[in-house]
């Protein structure tokens, strides 16, 4: 779900934001359109697409859907303390406004706990599911290892 917003957002944000690939890093300043309230320049609007891309095609496997959560979360992080730090953009190539840092900080924690998370919010393991498990290993109790 996060992943097809982060890629909605990011596509209509090149479209109808900012789309200037203009640059100035490390020293410059850069600064963007405002879409929906968030600053946005093309790299910014690049970020959120390639974002949420990584964790559409991190979605059908288990662990990849969760280490690509944990990647994109950790970058998403990186960006939002970096731009906080900045004031106005990141390394003068992503520009970013404070909306633009609170969405970024706050996709890291979802994206960062969703990877740490050990079952889905809506699946809560029942001693059914292990019974089961025993049943069809033939185990009883003994490590499947």
């Amino acid at each position: 779900m996060v992943g097809l917003v982060l890629l909605a957002y990011g596509i209509t944000a090149f479209i109808f934001g900012g789309h200037s690939f203009k640059a100035s890093p490390l020293s410059g300043t850069v600064n963007g359109k405002t879409w929906m309230g968030l600053e946005v320049n093309a790299w910014t609007s690049l970020l959120f697409a390639g974002s949420g891309l990584l964790l559409l095609f991190g979605a059908p496997l288990h662990w990849g859907a969760k280490g690509l959560a944990l990647v994109v979360g950790l970058v998403l992080g990186a960006c939002a303390i970096i731009a906080a730090y900045d004031k106005t953009d990141v390394f003068g190539i992503s520009a970013a406004n404070g909306l633009t840092k609170l969405v970024w900080a706050i996709a890291a924690v979802v994206l960062a706990t969703t990877a740490r998370s050990r079952w889905p919010w809506w699946e809560v393991p029942q001693l059914g599911h292990f019974r089961c498990l025993e049943a069809a290993t033939g185990r009883g109790g003994q490590s499947l290892a």
